[in-house]
């Protein structure tokens, strides 16, 4: 036996020994090269700014500084090529590793005195250097395996050899006939556990006469009638259940698997009997991957129930499952363990929805790209390793020059197939390790890791040139687009990612500014310049549209899914209208707006403007309502109530046809001015429709303190709720809870029929979107209108 134990842990250190060791050489030469490319780009950036920064230099300075460059990086020799001469530093031998980099250095402050330099790095073997590390592990691991090896074999010899010969020593002698011997019972253990249990046994025979122990046979022959019928209920049950069960005998070999374990393990009953449980399960740790102990072995090792523990199931079709799974000891009427059952729980379904919700939780659900949040936390990597290790890395922010026509003009489904194709497109534009993400709307971000500035410009203009080459094709019209890029470094002296993002983003809108389709790299010494220049380039261009009247209405019908007889609603959009005449989309200028508190003044115009339009039609059979959209800050506004109020007497509008549409973030950033305004207007007979709902769903808690008479369900919801189960549940919960609430409901974004079809079924009241109309100027609507009341009279 301590032969056997000897051999068993000699070679079990040796096995072990040789994974540590291939674990801890793996890749280690390649590391060693990447170390020496590292090495020789910093000591070649170093120089570079050495000869840049200083002016009449000599050479022998050049040699000294170089030297002290070398000596500090621990290099083994370096050759400097200036052209005309030659600087040889340190050790250089044919064997060691070269490494060779090229630049040109300037010389002074005049942009045309620059100089070629080539670089030699010599540094040792890495062969050599491989073989040395090799010896060093291998005789370390074998020196630190031969103490662990000796100190373990006296541990089992202590624990487990002395104890069982003595019990074999004592058997021999119950079998020769000495029944007054008896095992040693003392010991608190499994040894100890068996010399009571068989004690007792030897104690019982000889005390026990044969009229009892034919008794006991008979008793024993009921208990396994008993024992039977009990097994047949057991294993109906077992076979109902839906986890895996999988019992075993004292040595881990299988005696049964119940259906589901079979599903689960691809094994039959009849090949897993009296196989190994290890080899009808194997288990893998599911954070690690690392091959797992299996919990029967465990179990009965320890004698006492074991887990849940969740593994990865190696199963005997090549699956791999996750599953969670749990042993227990089975014990006999002595309370002897007799065997194990493990009881297997498939967990893949809630694993697969558990990494779907981490995905999109990290992921832009339309490109499939990283959104805000987490490119968040890698630019903070990024700013972190900048200020620890003095790495430097760019961050560039991209917005698409032409995605708005492409949307106002198609329709969100042709923007949305746009966004990714480009993102594709983006995305097989730069490094593996680059880091891209969606931050919103036509936004990009891009994070180009350990890329100096002079070396990300050049990847950028490529990105630039990519982009505008880029044509997107859409029922068969083509689209030229474009993308303005703007680039920041970040270095130890950045200080957070909030600034380096509003630095991103005004050299992006500097690169907008200066004609679009190129990029535009952030200086600090041009920061306030470029801080005014964003803050009243909006402001400016707003103010000159108000002064040139370039400001108009549009409209967009709202129908009943449901024909009631009633006429059409409509919805009052603005629009502006630029310096050459084309249209300007609202959300290119309202948030711009809204930063600097022109909302009020924007929408005092949209409500003047709508009922001086509107004030006589509305009495009209077939307008039933009209929408205008209020922003938060008119809310907030104390005298923009009474405005209304005396627009509403001086066009002589009929209140019970207008409806206003607020936000549910206006409204709940507002919520005691928001109910005041509503509560005045609407004893007027104005209705009020809480916009964009369900964008964050706190906004239910604030709904029933809000006197509403619609809700628009935001648009995000319902253009793809044919498609995606949770958006179309979640289009019907807002419907069903505005319905219970007596409010009415109208779903956005309704571009095809079946989507209104989905709408029908679940009992949304109105639709609006271009599936049903676009938006058109509101002098159309006018003229139409007005064409009809000549035919009416006509009539």
């Amino acid at each position: 036996m301590p032969v056997k134990i000897t051999v068993i842990v000699y070679w079990a250190e040796v096995i072990v020994g040789l994974i540590i060791c291939a674990f801890l050489l793996n890749g280690l030469e390649q590391r060693l090269a990447n170390e020496y490319e590292a090495n020789a780009d910093r000591f070649a950036y170093q120089l570079e700014q050495l000869v840049r920064n200083q002016s009449g230099i000599t050479h022998h300075h050049v040699a000294e500084q170089a030297d002290t460059l070398r000596r500090t990086q621990g290099l083994s020799g370096v050759t400097i090529d200036l052209g005309h001469r030659v600087i040889v530093l340190g050790q250089q031998d044919k064997d060691f590793a070269t490494t060779i980099r090229t630049f040109n250095a300037q010389v002074g402050t005049e942009p045309a005195a620059t100089m070629p330099v080539k670089l030699t790095v010599f540094q040792p073997n890495i062969e050599q250097a491989v073989k040395q590390k090799r010896r060093t592990v291998v005789a370390s691991m074998a020196f630190v395996l031969f103490i662990f090896g000796l100190f373990l074999i006296f541990i089992l010899r202590l624990a487990f050899t002395k104890p069982f010969m003595r019990m074999v020593r004592t058997a021999q002698s119950v079998s020769d006939g000495n029944t007054a011997v008896r095992f040693d019972s003392a010991r608190r253990d499994e040894f100890g556990y068996l010399a009571s249990f068989i004690n007792r046994i030897l104690d019982h025979l000889q005390t026990e006469h044969h009229a009892v122990m034919t008794e006991a046979f008979a008793k024993i022959k009921k208990s396994q009638t008993d024992l039977f019928q009990e097994k047949e209920r057991a294993q109906v049950t077992l076979h109902s259940i839906g986890d895996g069960v999988i019992s075993t005998d004292v040595h881990g070999n299988v005696d049964y698997l119940n259906p589901t374990a079979e599903r689960i393990t691809g094994w039959s009953w009849k090949q897993a009997l009296g196989q190994p449980i290890t080899r009808v399960i194997g288990l893998e740790d599911e954070a690690t991957q690392q091959p797992a102990s299996n919990p029967v072995m465990d179990c009965l090792q320890a004698g006492a129930a074991v887990g849940p523990h969740n593994h990865l199931l190696q199963g005997h079709v090549g699956r791999d499952l996750a599953v969670s799974t749990s042993a227990a000891p089975m014990h006999d009427g002595s309370g002897r363990i007799v065997g194990a059952v493990m009881v297997l729980h498939d967990i893949s379904e809630a694993r697969r929805m558990s990494r779907q919700l981490s995905h999109q939780a990290s992921h832009d659900e339309l490109t499939g790209l990283y959104n805000r949040r987490e490119f968040d936390v890698q630019l903070q990597h990024a700013l972190n390793d900048a200020k620890r290790e003095n790495h430097t890395h760019v961050l560039c922010y991209l917005d698409l020059d032409q995605f708005k026509v492409i949307n106002d003009t198609c329709g969100h489904v042709a923007g949305d197939e746009m966004l990714r194709q480009v993102s594709d497109y983006l995305r097989k534009a730069i490094r593996n390790s680059d880091v891209i993400a969606r931050l919103g709307g036509d936004e990009f971000g891009i994070l180009l890791k350990f890329c100096p500035l002079d070396r990300a410009l050049p990847v950028a203009e490529d990105l630039v040139k990519k982009v505008k080459k880029f044509n997107f094709v859409w029922q068969g019209v083509s689209f030229e687009t474009g993308v303005s890029v703007g680039m920041v470094a970040i270095t130890a002296d950045s200080e957070n990612i909030a600034e380096l993002l509003s630095a991103a983003d005004v050299a992006c809108y500097a690169a907008k500014d200066e004609g679009r389709n190129r990029l535009h790299v952030y200086q600090l010494d041009d920061k306030e310049l470029q801080l005014r220049h964003g803050e009243m380039h909006w402001v400016s261009r707003i103010r000159r549209a108000f002064e040139e009247d370039r400001f108009c209405l549009y409209c967009q019908a709202i129908v009943p899914i449901k024909a009631d007889g009633k006429g059409t609603d409509y919805e009052i959009l603005m629009r502006m209208r630029d310096e050459h005449g084309q249209l300007v989309p609202p959300m290119a200028f309202i948030p711009a707006a809204e930063r600097y508190h022109l909302m009020p003044e924007i929408d005092r115009w949209v409500v003047r403007k709508a009922f001086e339009s509107l004030g006589e039609l509305l009495a009209d059979e077939d307008i039933a309502m009209c929408s205008i959209n209020l922003s938060g800050q008119s809310i907030g506004d104390p005298n923009f109530l009474d405005f209304i109020v005396e627009q509403i007497a001086h066009f002589n509008v009929d209140p019970r046809k207008v409806c206003f549409e607020i936000t549910e973030t206006a409204a709940i950033a507002n919520l005691l001015l928001a109910t005041h305004f509503i509560s005045e207007l609407k004893a007027m007979g104005c209705r009020f429709a809480l916009d964009d709902f369900g964008k964050g769903l706190s906004s239910f808690s604030y709904l029933k303190n809000l006197n509403i008479d619609y809700l628009k369900i935001d648009g995000g919801f319902v253009k793809d709720m044919v498609s995606d189960p949770i958006d179309h549940a979640m289009v019907e919960a807002i419907n069903q809870i505005g319905h219970v609430m007596g409010i009415q409901t109208i779903a956005e974004f309704v571009e095809n029929e079946q989507i209104l079809d989905a709408l029908r079924k679940i009992g949304v009241d109105f639709a609006q979107g271009y599936g049903i109309a676009k938006p058109c100027p509101l002098e159309t609507l006018l003229t139409s209108m007005d064409d009809a009341s000549v035919r009416k009279a006509r009539a």
